[in-house]
């Protein structure tokens, strides 16, 4: 799995061992970071606003999932927020107890079946959100249109037939096998 992880860089040294500890765990569980924004941070600074639409647009299509540790709200991390959630993304919203006040409370009123919040006041609650999140991910479907001309939908029908499966499934199939080529090649 490729994870977007954001974060206000706003008292980044004060939040540093927290922030370091979602990156740690992603990474225990062989999942990916789409950006490593605490190690460009460092070496590179932060970047300019300009220079980060594109980047940040191509960090969010590439992840499977978003995390976002929102105890600082910034116009960064409500646009990473709403981007993700629009393009379909599931989005864990962290916050800890201190900061779960009005700045962070908006994000509760957000209805989407891609968003969900968690408080946390330990390194324990923090593990166990994310493992939850995790677990949650894999269970969003999401569905779609799909549009095809006569031929290939007479084509997926026959082949959908031989094997006793629907067209939904064979289709299913077919970008599955899609998406554990690009895997292997990662």
């Amino acid at each position: 799995m490729r994870v977007l992880f954001e974060f206000s860089r706003e008292d980044l040294e004060k939040r540093f061992t927290y922030l370091n500890l979602i990156k740690s765990h992603i990474f225990s569980l062989n999942y990916k970071l789409t950006r490593d924004l605490l190690t460009e941070i460092k070496e590179k600074g932060d970047r300019l606003p300009s220079d980060i639409f594109n980047i940040i647009q191509d960090a969010i299509s590439e992840a499977d999932a978003v995390i976002i540790e929102g105890s600082r709200i910034s116009m960064g991390v409500g646009f990473i927020l709403s981007e993700s959630i629009n393009k379909g993304k599931p989005v864990l919203f962290l916050s800890d107890s201190i900061s779960n006040n009005l700045k962070s409370r908006f994000v509760k009123k957000i209805k989407s079946k891609y968003l969900i919040t968690s408080t946390y006041e330990s390194k324990k609650d923090l593990i166990e959100a994310l493992d939850n999140f995790f677990e949650e991910t894999g269970k969003i479907k999401t569905r779609f249109n799909l549009v095809l001309d006569n031929k290939l939908d007479s084509f997926v029908t026959i082949e959908s037939d031989k094997k006793g499966i629907s067209k939904t499934e064979y289709i299913t199939n077919l970008i599955n096998k899609e998406v554990k080529k690009e895997k292997s090649r990662d």
